[in-house]
């Protein structure tokens, strides 16, 4: 059994036992857990007992159910129980399969499922999949330990099995064993997870390959190949010091370690020494290719078998890496499989791997205790950019060190290299370290000569001990003496990467003594004090202070100031996507302090508005651990909205719950304005508010809009049904339903917005426009019409993208009803009288004596006259329905038409010429109604209903009834 998952197992049911329980005391639930524990070591050992047993030689003679698991019985009369791993009654749910005559039995009953055919016998080698006679359909029941149901197996004419899942479990709730001809298969088991086979037999079946690499949703097996070409040296021991590569390559292929799954995983190790490699597809065309013997090919060495797992030692014959080599673009692959040979007995591995040799060539010398890809130098006196310093050896200064060591103390430098293959990828290069014993490679360590410094020139080699340097091991000293004196100096090793005694590559290690060991420092987190605020003018800037440099950051180092900026040089700031940026930058005064500050745009400040950020920043030293440091910054939380409250609202020009403002047209220029042109319909959108230099006091500028919550697809306003839209600062609409009755209209402009910025001394305006479109008329005078409109001022005048939303009493916008600009009263100021002559007073109603006009003042056009140009009424205004004209003469009303009476509409001129003698009366500019009735006496007094639209600047009124006496018959009243 799998020790891992026995520790998982363990962990798992610790954390069921502590997770969401309040203790009062502990020793009950130890005593539980090392009960469990127990329990699972009890399965663990029994398993691996019963293994090496049948390794052995015993074979398993029974399995029984027994109150709490199963227990297992073996020839040599050993028995081992394993614990049910359910929850419920101990035992209950336990079932145990067998085989009895052929068929499976569950607890010793005997099923109807057929388990072998009629030939084969329970565990024996035959042919399981033969029809028996007593089979059923010729089908027998297979147990699948994944899916936990006996699997239907039939075969197909071409004896092809035809495998279907029968759905039957023989899986429980709890433990379940089945006993098959050659396994035992557990499920259920305290302290596993999923199944446990035991094999019946310790003898090999096979193995399967386990990849660590996949191609096409294959497996692959990838070997290394080293190809290299020796260096020799120019002027070494001197700042010109060189090596050239020659020209011819040698390839090195050490071979690779492959690994299989065993099974049974308790086969016998001896069953496995006698490995090799079988090649198929182009086996019969490589060895006359190569002229090679296919079995010499690949050498396949028994490495080590442990927990099932087989560890195969592969040699690739140099033939054979260069046939594959040629052929890796042809579509002829090599694939191989491993075999053991156990006796006369064959057994290959069931999967046929393609196999492909992985060329290396371009090894890096580097430094294992950097994080990160840290390669040393490979020229003494040119900096290069692909290397971890990227200073000079020879002339770099004293910055360029790439480790520093402690004088007095020792150190093998053989922990200080490794070797990298840099491998192409997103990003850039990265890189997987190298076991470069694999290709039979090592290290050879060498003290630079004469690398001298100051005056007089003092040879840097003279403050290494390299007597052991073949071991990798120095250590600094004074000449011949050991003392502090060393300390500042800089020698330069020498590292060769050798294959036997020919160079594959050079690299330089500059190394720094010190008088102090550099110990890791736990990450350090810092809180700044002050927060990134907000700056129309400038980005925002904040930095740690002076004491919390030396407090958290040299105190946390255990080093001075000096000591801390000599070993870290770099401050490395990585972007973090959270518009962060940090420095080191000195503070001003008698020596130099540093501290570390950050700057943010302003934009990034907007952005971030009230946020908190972590940023991170790492001083770098060479060779020494990376002092990380967290800073919590907090970003000012900046206001981007702005409230106009009632008490900036103008009472009388709003409704009285303040639910909306009212907008309407101008009124006349002067007492007498009749000129319609004056009429507009243009209003300052800050004139219901309490403004200041033109706009909503407390505001330096101001940009309305029409808000998104006007759009609507089916807006009721009146008789209409709309779609309401937006575009840029046009409210449009289409007319979708007049009195719920669908027509075919385009949308129309409605009202529109100009926003016009202040410049100089000159005010901006903010204007809405209600339009004079046909649509926009006709919702107008429903007096229903409204918008919602909203506003916005910026944070900064210069920078129109850091807006501010002004809401009105908690809302994101205001209402803005469209008011009528007339209103007709249905009351007519004329009468008639029956049966008055014609053309007589009492024979005709003028049409503006029809109506009772007023504007959206309330007051009446009859007490002011220029109202009717002013608001562009002309001849044709004032318009009748007279088929619709309806009389109360019978009591109740009735169609006018239908009565013996005459009803007109005439203007002045047709009144003149039809009543000459009365011309001097007919001065109506819209014309009369007439009315008589000659042939019957009207005793009492009736009214006619007169249908009235006016027809204005701003559209067409709905229809009036407008109400007109009719007194009774002329002379009536007298007699009475």
């Amino acid at each position: 059994m799998n020790k891992k998952n026995l520790k998982l197992v363990s962990a798992a049911l610790l954390a069921t036992l502590t997770m969401g329980t309040t203790f009062t005391g502990c020793k009950d639930y130890d005593d539980d857990i090392n009960n469990l524990q127990e329990q699972i070591t009890a399965n663990k050992t029994a398993i691996e007992k019963i293994n090496s047993l049948i390794a052995s030689g015993s074979v398993i003679t029974n399995v029984a159910k027994t109150a709490n698991g199963v227990t297992v019985t073996l020839s040599n009369g050993n028995t081992f129980e394993l614990t049910n791993g359910a929850a419920g009654a101990a035992g209950k749910d336990a079932d145990v399969w067998t085989i009895v005559d052929g068929y499976w039995a569950k607890n010793g009953v005997k099923t109807e499922y057929k388990a072998v055919g009629e030939d084969g016998t329970p565990g024996a080698p035959g042919e399981p999949g033969l029809p028996g006679a007593d089979g059923k359909d010729g089908a027998i029941y297979r147990p699948n330990t994944e899916t936990g149901n006996f699997d239907i197996v039939t075969w197909d004419a071409e004896g092809n099995e035809v495998v279907e899942d029968s759905n039957i479990s023989w899986k429980a709730a709890g433990l379940s064993a089945v006993l098959t001809g050659t396994d035992l298969v557990l499920s259920g088991v305290e302290g596993t997870e999923g199944t446990v086979t035991i094999s019946l037999s310790s003898a090999l079946r096979g193995f399967t390959f386990m990849p660590e690499y996949t191609k096409l949703g294959e497996p692959w097996m990838l070997y290394p190949i080293f190809k290299y070409s020796s260096l020799t040296a120019a002027n070494q021991d001197s700042k010109t010091e060189s090596w050239k590569q020659g020209s011819e390559y040698k390839n090195i292929n050490n071979g690779m370690v492959a690994k299989y799954k065993v099974t049974p995983s308790n086969a016998k190790e001896a069953d496995l020494k006698n490995l090799s490699y079988d090649i198929i597809n182009p086996k019969d065309i490589m060895p006359k290719m190569i002229a090679t013997k296919a079995e010499s090919l690949i050498d396949a060495q028994f490495g080590s078998f442990a927990n099932g797992e087989l560890s195969v030692d592969v040699k690739f014959s140099d033939d054979f890496t260069k046939w594959v080599d040629n052929n890796l673009e042809t579509d002829i692959i090599t694939q191989i499989a491993l075999q053991a040979t156990v006796g006369d007995e064959v057994i290959t591995s069931t999967q046929y791997v393609t196999v492909e040799p992985k060329t290396i060539g371009n090894f890096e010398l580097a430094n294992p205790k950097v994080k990160g890809n840290y390669h040393y130098r490979t020229a003494i006196n040119t900096p290069q950019t692909e290397a971890g310093n990227q200073l000079a050896a020879w002339d770099g200064g004293p910055d360029s060190q790439d480790f520093t060591m402690v004088y007095g103390k020792t150190i093998n430098l053989f922990d200080y290299v490794e070797t990298h293959n840099p491998v192409s990828g997103d990003g850039g290069a990265t890189c997987s370290a190298i076991d470069i014993e694999q290709f039979g490679l090592n290290y050879k360590f060498e003290l630079v000569k004469n690398y001298t410094l100051g005056t007089p020139a003092t040879d840097q080699a003279d403050f290494i001990d390299d007597s052991d340097i073949a071991n990798g091991n120095i250590t600094s000293k004074v000449y011949s003496k050991e003392g502090i004196a060393a300390v500042g100096r800089t020698p330069i090793i020498r590292v060769k990467l050798m294959d036997g005694t020919k160079v594959v590559k050079v690299a330089y290690i500059k190394i720094l003594i010190t008088d102090k060991e550099v110990l890791p420092i736990d990450p350090i987190k810092i809180t700044v004090a002050d927060e990134l605020a907000f700056d129309c003018a400038k980005d925002a800037k904040v930095a740690i202070t002076v004491k919390q440099m030396n407090e958290e950051v040299y105190l946390a180092a255990g080093l001075s100031k000096a000591e801390f900026h000599k070993i870290y040089q770099t401050l490395e700031d990585k972007d973090q996507n959270d518009g962060i940026k940090a420095e080191q930058t000195e503070v001003p005064g008698d020596e130099t302090t540093y501290v570390i500050n950050f700057t943010m745009s302003k934009d990034d400040v907007w952005a971030n508005s009230g946020k908190t950020i972590e940023h991170t920043v790492t001083y770098k030293g060479a060779n020494v651990p990376d002092v990380v440091i967290t800073f919590t910054i907090n970003v000012e939380d900046i206001t981007k909205t702005a409230s106009v409250k009632t008490a900036d609202m103008l009472k009388n020009i709003w409704a009285a719950d303040y639910s909306y403002a009212k907008f309407n047209v101008a009124v006349p220029t002067t007492p007498t304005d009749a000129n319609p042109d004056n009429c507009k319909f243009e209003n300052d959108l800050n004139y219901p508010f309490v403004t200041e230099n033109g706009i909503i006091k407390g505001f330096e500028n101001i940009t309305y809009a029409f808000a998104k919550e006007n759009e609507n697809s089916a807006l009721v306003v009146g008789k209409y049904t709309v779609k309401v839209t937006l575009a840029d600062d046009t409210l449009k609409a289409q007319i979708l339903k007049v009195d719920g009755k669908a027509v075919t209209k385009a949308s129309e402009v409605v009202a529109t917005i100009k926003n016009t910025n202040a410049v100089g001394d000159v005010k901006g305006t903010n204007v809405v426009t209600y339009a004079g479109t046909e649509t926009a008329k006709a919702l107008l005078n429903t007096n229903a019409m409204f918008a919602y409109v909203g506003a916005t001022t910026v944070k900064c005048a210069e920078d129109p993208a850091k807006v501010i939303t002004i809401d009105f009493n908690g809302k994101d916008y205001f209402q803005a009803n469209f008011i009528r600009p007339i209103n007709v009263a249905g009351i007519a100021t004329g009468e008639f009288i029956d049966a008055v002559d014609k053309g007589n007073v009492g024979s005709y109603v003028a049409l503006e004596d029809l109506v009772a006009l007023t504007d959206w003042r309330k007051l009446a056009f009859a007490d002011n006259a220029h109202f009717y140009g002013f608001y562009g009424l002309d001849e044709k205004s004032i318009n009748v329905n007279k088929e619709n004209v309806k009389t109360t003469v019978n009591g109740d009303p009735i169609l006018l038409s239908s009565t013996n009476t005459e009803f007109d509409v005439m203007t002045a001129a047709d009144m003149k010429q039809a009543y000459p003698s009365e011309a001097a009366k007919f001065t109506s500019k819209y014309g009369y109604i007439v009315y008589y009735n000659g042939t019957a006496t009207v005793n009492e007094a009736y009214t006619l209903t007169v249908p009235v639209t006016v027809t204005y600047k701003w559209g067409t009124t709905d229809e009036v009834e407008v109400t007109v006496n009719v007194v009774k018959t002329i002379g009536q009243a007298k007699k009475n």
